[in-house]
């Protein structure tokens, strides 16, 4: 951006001087743009912040010039150049006008053509684009070697302030405020009390960007009715989220801010990355630890966790509906579980999400990752209490069982606790003495109904679940109960069994459970 005063000292190179509002107002006034205005009608082309250029041909007389000056004014116009082509002397009145609105007014030769002082322009505003390129680009080394000097996030955040002249808060994954900029400018509250308006009202958008890593920009009410402008910027790498970049632009615009800002956030990362190179390091080694006792093969031998095993409450595994979002939902999870110093465990492994929970994981950080993350399928172990080896393996057996119960019946999580009598039949189906299970009991019957076009197979399964009673098994069938009875002895010669004795109709109906999750049309409901 250029200054009046920047473009006064370039004009004087074309013979263009500053005839009025050379005030400090006037000249410290910032142009954006040049535009030629030879029509007398009020255009929205005209916008603040420009160096208007023109004869005044078109216009009938100078009360109608000093006018169309005074909206130049309230339209937040920087300059007006005054073209002699027509005029050879620019009338005192509009001199007079201009000095006592502040307003830069500059004598252009009658002989200056427009295109000259375009050219002028944009060489001054190319010089300047280069000497700001360079300055970002010393400032950016500078950033870049902090990273080597072992700087912490109050130096970078600082340089990164000190340059866009406005707010700079680092937040941390719990948006909690790192670090800021002190220096601020235009603002009418503190650090605190931003953060906080944001948290309370904009919650929202900070999980967009703490679980997409998009960028997202916020609008907020100032005290003085100023609508200031925040960007949210995501600090992450692969599968590690940091924290969140607030930044505002009020004062200065343009890419070389974001330049200044893409550099910080990167520089940041590193930073982070550097810090948690150990605790990575340890968190992969017990990631393998924990990998082993799920499978099962971990020997022990003295191993230890830098995870208190101990204090394990519950195991998740998750599952995506689709094959996309797999980070989102890793980024939701690692939030949720490691949220108020819970100090979770979360990794991605085989397409599945787990997560190992210090904290119980009751019905309210279910809904808040759903909400969070819909297309995720959750399977959720017991509670553990102070488990070992064997209940952590055990837990995750659950877990796994509970998302595969989950998913066979279309729901968005399943609790192992409140699975039922699957629980058993989904660990069945995985031995192979128990795999063929429910043909061996129920293979007579599906035989016989194929062969003789008849319905016995419904016949039991509605009489075993109404609990022996004829009459609602007959309603639910739409047969009278002396059909109902027909056919059961016809079942109990086939079986050669007495389908009455408990030891009968547990071994039917677990049979029954089987083909269901086998084959979920196996028996179809009424």
């Amino acid at each position: 951006m250029i200054t009046v005063k920047e473009f006064a000292k370039e004009l004087l190179n074309e013979d263009i001087e500053l005839i009025a509002g050379d005030s400090d107002i006037g000249l410290n006034g910032r142009i954006e743009y040049l535009s030629v205005q030879e029509l007398s009608e009020k255009t929205s082309r005209i916008k603040e912040n420009g160096f208007i250029m023109t004869t005044f041909n078109a216009f009938k007389d100078i009360e109608h010039i000093v006018n169309h000056m005074a909206w130049f004014v309230k339209r937040g116009v920087k300059a007006v150049g005054f073209h002699t082509a027509v005029y050879k002397e620019v009338p005192k009145e509009i001199i007079e006008f201009a000095i006592s609105q502040s307003l830069p007014l500059f004598y252009i030769p009658s002989d200056v053509s427009y295109s000259q002082i375009f050219d002028r322009f944009n060489q001054l505003l190319n010089k300047k684009d280069n000497i700001r390129q360079e300055e970002v680009n010393k400032l950016n080394e500078k950033m870049l070697e902090s990273v080597f000097l072992e700087k912490d996030t109050d130096y970078i955040v600082n340089l990164i302030g000190n340059y866009i002249n406005n707010i700079v808060v680092y937040l941390d994954p719990n948006f909690n405020v790192v670090s800021s900029w002190e220096n601020r400018v235009g603002l009418d509250r503190d650090v605190d009390s931003l953060v906080k308006d944001i948290i309370n009202n904009h919650y929202s958008a900070l999980s967009k960007v703490r679980f997409s890593n998009q960028i997202t920009e916020l609008c907020l009410d100032e005290l003085d009715g100023f609508r200031l402008s925040i960007t949210l910027t995501p600090i992450y790498s692969t599968a590690k989220y940091y924290g969140i970049l607030l930044t505002s632009n009020k004062n200065r615009n343009g890419m070389f801010v974001q330049d200044v800002i893409k550099h910080g956030t990167t520089v940041l990362r590193l930073i982070a990355d550097r810090k948690n190179a150990l605790d990575d390091q340890q968190k992969m080694e017990d990631i393998n630890i924990f990998e082993s006792i799920f499978r099962g093969d971990f020997k022990g031998g003295g191993t230890t966790t830098a995870f208190d095993c101990n204090k394990v409450k519950n195991l998740l595994l998750v599952e995506q509906r689709e094959n996309k979002n797999l980070s989102q939902s890793f980024q939701v999870m690692d939030h949720v579980l490691n949220r108020n110093n819970r100090e979770g465990l979360v990794w991605i492994t085989n397409k599945k999400i787990i997560g190992i929970a210090q904290d119980e994981v009751d019905q309210g950080v279910l809904d808040e990752i759903i909400s969070e993350s819909s297309t995720v399928i959750i399977g959720v172990s017991s509670k553990l209490v102070s488990p070992d080896i064997e209940d952590i393996h055990n837990g995750y057996l659950q877990c796994r069982t509970a998302l595969n119960h989950a998913i066979r019946r279309g729901l968005s999580y399943s609790k192992w606790d409140e699975i039922g009598l699957d629980k058993i039949v989904y660990v069945a189906t995985e031995h192979s003495l128990f795999n063929h299970f429910d043909n061996e009991v129920l293979g007579p019957i599906i035989d016989y109904d194929k062969n003789k076009g008849t319905d016995l197979l419904h016949t039991l399964h509605s009489y075993l679940r109404n609990f022996f009673n004829l009459k609602e098994t007959g309603q639910e069938l739409f047969l009278h109960p002396n059909s109902i009875k027909y056919r059961l002895k016809k079942i109990m010669e086939i079986l050669n069994i007495n389908i009455h004795d408990p030891d009968n109709y547990m071994m039917l109906y677990f049979a029954f459970k089987m083909g269901e999750v086998k084959n979920q049309n196996f028996v179809d409901e009424p």
